[in-house]
Order: structure tokens, then C-alpha cells, then sequence
């Protein structure tokens, strides 16, 4: 198995080295399943609610906007002409 070195400040070491005791682990399997948790934590993050996904669903038909396109302005056209204002 390829080794990893770490570098850490003391007190990380030594509050390593007594949770390792305390668990009865190596410093290796708490690192390794810290990672695989982290891996998990992220996986379970992209996966998005039912009704989270069914909503973005119903808008992949929709039309894309320019990046610098402002809603705001298109409102304040929209109002300006209904009310003949300009």
C-alpha cells in the first residue's frame, strides 16, 4: 500500500495519536475514513430533491438568456410601453 506523510501542527498530531487510542484505530484508518466520508458527503450533496430535479426538469426546454441579459430593464420597457410612458 503507497504511503501518504502529512505534515500537521502538534497539537493535531497529539489529539490524533489519543483518538487513534481511544478508538483502538491507526492514525491511517481515521485519515482514510475521514476521506471516504468526505467523498460520500459530496456525492450525497450533487443528488438534488425530487421536486428540485422535476422543476430545473421543466426548464431545460426554455430559452437561454445572454450572461448580461437584466430583468429589470426588460420590466421597466414592458411597463413603459403598456403605459405609453416614453
Amino acid at each position: 500500500m503507497p504511503k501518504l506523510t502529512l505534515s500537521m501542527d502538534d497539537w493535531v498530531i497529539a489529539k490524533a495519536h489519543r483518538i487513534a487510542r481511544r478508538k483502538r484505530l491507526s492514525i491511517s484508518k481515521i485519515v482514510s475514513s475521514y476521506i471516504a466520508s468526505l467523498e460520500e458527503q459530496i456525492e450525497t450533496q450533487d443528488k438534488l430533491p425530487p421536486i428540485t430535479q422535476k422543476v430545473l426538469d421543466m426548464g431545460i426546454d426554455l430559452p437561454q438568456f445572454p450572461h448580461n441579459w437584466d430583468y429589470r430593464n426588460e420590466l421597466t420597457n414592458e411597463i413603459e410601453k403598456r403605459l405609453d410612458i416614453k
